[in-house]
């Protein structure tokens, strides 16, 4: 239930252009998706490397994409 509620918390955020707000419930995501080891993960970094990116700090984006490249290439997709 939390996962989802802050999944849908997240949204709103960022439709509303609050960055901060989004980012702290997406963290909180992450941390919960890395204790039970969700297989979605990836999508969680890679919208954490988006909001660092919105916000100009271009280091930290990229570090958060190669995070989430690395966790994405693993998966073998299925046809």
């Amino acid at each position: 239930f939390y996962f989802q509620r802050t999944s849908h918390n997240r949204a709103v955020f960022l439709s509303q252009g609050n960055q901060k707000e989004s980012l702290n419930y997406f963290l909180k995501c992450l941390e919960i998706q890395e204790q039970i080891k969700d297989p979605t993960i990836g999508i969680t970094i890679t919208n954490i490397g988006n909001i660092y990116n919105q916000q100009k700090k271009y280091s930290k984006a990229n570090y958060y994409y190669k995070k989430a490249l690395k966790i994405m290439s693993s998966f073998k997709l299925v046809n």
